[in-house]
């Protein structure tokens, strides 16, 4: 949902319930240590650079 409130200075562009998600789809994924062999592997895992890493599963769909 999209809305504009000029008299507050707001841009709305999403619920705030709906900003939070607990996956995260990538394209495009360097893996600098070379493609890990599993499917599905558990790594420590940071959305943005000053966070501290937590635990999560990698879901590798490009092996079949």
């Amino acid at each position: 949902m999209k809305r504009i409130i000029p008299e507050e200075g707001l841009i709305i562009i999403a619920e705030k319930e709906k900003i939070y998600s607990r996956e995260v789809y990538a394209k495009n994924v360097n893996y600098p240590s070379g493609m890990p062999k599993e499917k599905e592997l558990e790594v420590q895992a940071m959305i943005r650079y000053n966070m501290s890493p937590q635990p999560a599963l990698l879901k590798n769909y490009l092996r079949g």
